[in-house]
């Protein structure tokens, strides 16, 4: 019995349809149909009923699907077990995060984790929030972080560990050399490029405002951004904790814009049957306390 094979059933189960397993299972719909058809072979039963694109669960596929669920609970854990284990006696650690968060808080918050835990073996990974969501579902990670917040599922713990300002900014010298007008109007408007949602809440705040100007200019990297605004190009959107240095000293100015105030969560996530886990619960309760660092 091929554990693609238990996975597509169980999926188009829960799911009630093939095509929504598949997308997240990440493969073809016509993959799961085969896949699902492979499994009926073997075991001699029909698991769906099959009306047009819709399914239903047969009486033989309601009756095993309890059983299914155990068994790939089973060996996620069995899976969870071998790679805690795998390094011998440093077990390993599985931490997603998204690309921002990796780039600008995550460095020092592992390394105070590896000083807690010496024998501990992180492995970080860096995706955006969905990835990282549906990974810890999936238990593909242990410990997750996301920017904003995903709708309630069963079993996964989401804990909001930050809510920052977002602000839009520019160089202290070009709010010297331009009025209000010229800034708003005519200086270029920084985005930070990327396909994940603290780019949306950034664009979002930038919208809302009451900024006119039609050029624009994009980097692929908030620093680049923020270097960008205090090199005197443009003017950008960007959360008050990645340049909080930058206004404190002056270098950054805060713009009247006439945006409403808008703020950007971060959430970390992990699966409620690792609350009692020594290492996830270690790690929350540093990234929880990340401010202090």
């Amino acid at each position: 019995m091929e554990l693609r094979n238990c996975l597509a059933f169980l999926y188009s189960a829960r799911f009630e349809s093939m095509s929504r397993a598949a997308e997240y299972l990440h493969v073809s719909q016509p993959a799961v149909s085969s896949q699902i058809h492979a499994l009926e072979d073997e075991l001699g039963v029909s698991l769906f009923t099959r009306s047009g694109k819709s399914i239903m669960l047969s009486p033989a596929g309601e009756y095993l699907l309890p059983y299914m669920e155990d068994v790939i609970d089973t060996l996620a854990s069995f899976r969870d077990a071998a790679n805690r284990c795998g390094h011998g006696d440093r077990p390993v650690v599985r931490i997603a995060a998204y690309d921002t968060y990796c780039t600008n808080d995550l460095q020092p918050i592992v390394q105070e984790f590896i000083r807690i835990h010496p024998k501990a073996t992180p492995r970080v990974y860096s995706k955006d929030s969905n990835a990282v969501f549906e990974g810890i579902v999936k238990k593909d990670f242990d410990v997750g972080v996301i920017s904003g917040q995903m709708q309630d599922v069963d079993g996964i713990c989401q804990t909001v560990i930050r809510n920052d300002s977002i602000i839009i900014v520019a160089s202290a010298q070009c709010v010297k050399q331009y009025t209000k007008t010229q800034l708003m109007c005519d200086l270029p408007v920084i985005h930070y490029l990327a396909d994940n949602g603290y780019a949306v809440h950034l664009d979002t705040c930038l919208r809302q405002s009451a900024i006119q100007s039609e050029r624009s200019i994009f980097f692929s990297g908030l620093d680049s951004v923020k270097k960008a605004v205090l090199h005197n190009i443009g003017i950008a959107a960007l959360s008050e904790d990645l340049i909080r240095r930058e206004l404190r000293e002056g270098k950054l100015v805060p713009l009247d814009v006439g945006a409403p105030m808008s703020r950007i969560k971060t959430t970390i996530v992990f699966r409620a049957e690792q609350k009692n886990d020594s290492l996830i619960s270690s790690f929350v309760e540093l990234t929880k306390n990340a401010m202090s660092y």
